[in-house]
């Protein structure tokens, strides 16, 4: 019987009398079948083929050998070539009880023959174990199915092997997946010619397991076979378990056939390969990455230990690196780490500094432009090698490096870019005898190095660590100072040349320390660049003045614009303009008064997108200008493209001009470009009479410096307003 909300299993009874018809409708009706009856061969066809069009194929069908017409052989053999004729059961009945009929039969795929006078309960018995046969063959045509996909998805194929002939055989299922179709391979020798070298040994002795009748019945190898699809020399990588049948013998001590399965494993082990470069080298430089660097650096001490050998660790920092990236690109910044690490690399190992090979396995990146360096020493005099290598290390960045440019920059030329880098440099066993402590106090050196102004290097030394606990104090209490309100504005002030009037002021932070007094800015302000303090303290520096605008409007002071430094960090923030927006709100100043300032390697770095973000700032209403001008790689072209308001003409050319013709040339020319522009120029640190009659001459329009005033406390500013109200002229407006 059917199982409940199952429809009854169809059944097709064909035959030309009409009496046997009605009986098998009748009974198997009563058996639990639901009965479509054919009285000759085309109409049984016609019936099969509507079935499967309507999607309820008949389940079994009943098949009367002779027939008018189409006989049962021919219907059967029809109905094996149609859809869902395939696989399902065919009971043939006949009143000839001859065996060549039964043969006749099956030779046409029929299931089963049945004699007339036909019993209907035992010929229904017979259905259901038709019917249940023929569940239990679908249910292996879909996991040979789910097989075959499972073949496919994991390049599995299974494969014979026989030691008699010497041949072997690929197994797998072919499309329909009710044959299976065996593809002749090779012998056992051509196989063994289009391995790798380097795996023919292993495979000979895989085959001599396979095959030797007192070794295990089984065995398990990886190899790799040309890839003769592939151009050049390829190869792929497979997987292979063997069986063999212990039972399975051709005569006396001879093994009979070898089974086993195969999997293509090229692209797993190729991710593992590259998981596992992953883990140990940088992948743009090839070099060792910090991790691996760490356990190698490891070794080596215990080798040094046990021969008392000397070890110099360098610690590297590319100088300016970041200005690089800034006004360039990741992109020329990335070229530009690679061929500083094969320029270097290339003239340490062709020097004859150093005996050992300088290559991936004594020199690592450890992250961004930071680098390190290992290197045996002479054990008599291990600091003069250490110097030797570092001298070769700064002389190989005396050449300028050429870079081809990026489409990100919009330059065409190729880049010439020079860098520096500062070194620190520790000695095994001298300085440490752990892989931890030599690199920390390498790292230590390296910021002396750094900041006794950088393209240096310096050895490391007991005072160093002092040194280093001090600055990471100083830290700590730069992060206190920040919360706890220590931090206070100066302004200085910006002068017309002409007349010395008031028309500005920049904002520049001071610390007063309770215990110090004031710290320099040259100390602290890189301090918070290096630990990322840079953000809260611009931040409250923003808000700071533009609190101290608004009091200065509300008191009755005539209005003069008050210019606040941005750094990279914050100006880069996504959500830089709406931060600046909410601090306007918050303290009531009016835009108009607020100038923000940018120094010119912030400003180019990614110079698409920093026209957008200065774009979204002047909708704001504030003042943009460019610090420090001159001293980066501003581009001409980009500079037109910045709503820009001033550039400020940086200090550093403003201090020697009549003394360096080349600083007095690069300050004319600057304050041409940004007059023909349309820019106000400020020139910073003007200190003597002589700079300022020069700028004035040139039509310099507003001046900041120590010749004026040194930064002011807040309080101040309102007297200076006072005292410059007066209208001047050269040389006698002081």
């Amino acid at each position: 019987m059917s199982a409940k909300n199952e429809p009854p299993p169809l059944v097709l009874a064909v035959d030309d009398d009409f009496i046997t018809l009605q009986l098998a409708q009748d009974m198997l009706t009563d058996e639990g079948f639901e009965v479509i009856t054919a009285a000759d061969g085309e109409t049984a066809l016609e019936c099969f083929d509507q079935a499967s069009k309507k999607g309820r194929p008949f389940n079994v069908v009943l098949l009367d050998v002779e027939m008018p017409g189409l006989d049962g052989y021919q219907v059967c053999k029809l109905i094996r070539n149609m859809p869902d004729g395939l696989f399902i059961p065919i009971i043939m009945i006949t009143g000839r009880e001859d065996l060549a009929a039964a043969r006749k039969a099956y030779d046409v795929q029929a299931t089963d023959f049945s004699n007339k006078p036909t019993n209907w309960l035992v010929l229904a018995e017979r259905l259901r174990y038709a019917l249940r046969a023929s569940t239990a063959f679908s249910e292996v045509k879909r996991n040979q199915q789910r097989l075959a996909d499972a073949q496919r998805a994991t390049k599995i194929m299974y494969w014979e092997f026989d030691p008699q002939s010497d041949r072997f055989h690929f197994v797998k299922p072919d499309g329909a997946l009710h044959v299976t179709s065996k593809g002749h391979l090779n012998t056992f020798k051509n196989l063994l010619q289009h391995l790798h070298p380097a795996d023919r040994s292993a495979m000979e002795v895989f085959y001599k397991k396979m095959t030797d009748t007192n070794s295990d019945v089984s065995a398990a190898i990886e190899y790799r076979v040309l890839d003769i699809r592939g151009q050049g020399e390829s190869f792929l990588t497979f997987h292979s378990q063997g069986r063999r049948d212990p039972d399975d013998k051709t005569s006396g001590d001879t093994p009979g056939l070898v089974y086993g399965v195969t999997q293509e494993i090229t692209e797993l082990r190729q991710n593992e390969e590259r998981i596992q470069r992953l883990a140990h080298y940088d992948e743009l430089t090839g070099l060792h990455n910090r991790n691996s660097f760490q356990e190698k650096l490891k070794i080596t001490l215990e080798l040094n230990k046990a021969t008392q050998n000397k070890l110099a660790i360098f610690l590297l920092d590319l100088d300016g690196f970041k200005r690089i990236n800034e006004s360039f690109g990741h992109n020329i910044g990335d070229a530009v780490i690679q061929a500083f690490v094969q320029r270097t690399s290339s003239e340490l190992r062709s020097s004859n500094i150093i005996d050992q090979d300088i290559g991936p396995t004594s020199m690592s990146r450890f992250g961004g432009d930071e680098f390190t360096l290992m290197v045996n020493c002479d054990t008599s005099d291990p600091k003069l090698c250490a110097s030797r290598v570092a001298e070769q290390i700064k002389n190989s960045l005396g050449r300028p490096f050429h870079i081809k440019p990026s489409e990100s920059t919009g330059d065409k030329n190729e880049l010439e870019i020079m860098i520096s880098t500062s070194i620190g440099i520790a000695i095994y066993p001298d300085d440490g005898e752990s892989a931890e402590l030599l690199l920390s106090n390498a790292d230590t050196a390296l910021h002396i190095a750094k900041q006794n102004g950088k393209n240096q290097y310096q050895f490391y030394n007991d005072a160093m660590s002092v040194a280093g606990r001090a600055r990471l104090d100083l830290e700590t209490e730069l992060r206190r100072a920040i919360e706890q309100g220590q931090l206070e504005l100066h302004y200085q002030p910006q002068v017309l040349a002409g007349n010395g009037k008031l028309v500005g002021v920049e904002a520049l932070v001071r610390w007063n320390h309770p215990k110090r007094g004031m710290v320099s800015p040259a100390e602290f302000i890189p301090l918070a660049e290096e630990s990322g303090l840079i953000l809260p303290m611009s931040d409250w520096i923003m808000t700071e003045a533009c609190r101290q605008t608004k009091a200065w409007c509300d008191s009755g002071l005539d209005a003069f614009t008050v210019s606040i430094n941005l750094s990279g960090m914050q100006f880069r923030q996504s959500d830089f303009k709406e931060g600046v927006q909410k601090i306007f709100q918050q303290t009531g100043v009016n835009p108009a008064f607020i100038g923000l300032e940018l120094t010119e390697s912030v400003v180019m770095g990614d110079a698409e997108n920093t026209i957008a973000t200065l774009h979204s700032l002047k909708e704001l209403g504030v003042k943009l200008s460019i610090d420090d001008f001159g001293t980066g790689y501003s581009s001409l072209s980009y500079l037109q493209k910045f709503p820009l308001d001033t550039l400020k003409v940086d200090r550093s050319f403003i201090m020697d001009i009549g003394a360096n013709s080349d600083d007095t040339a690069i300050t004319e020319a600057i304050i041409f470009m940004g007059q023909s522009l349309g820019l106000e120029i400020i020139a910073e640190g003007v200190e003597t009479q002589a700079q300022l009659d020069f700028l004035y001459e040139r039509s310099c329009e507003v001046i900041q410096g120590f010749f004026f005033s040194r930064p002011l406390p807040a309080h101040e500013i309102p007297a200076f307003a006072a005292k410059h109200p007066i209208s001047k002229t050269p040389n006698t407006h002081l």
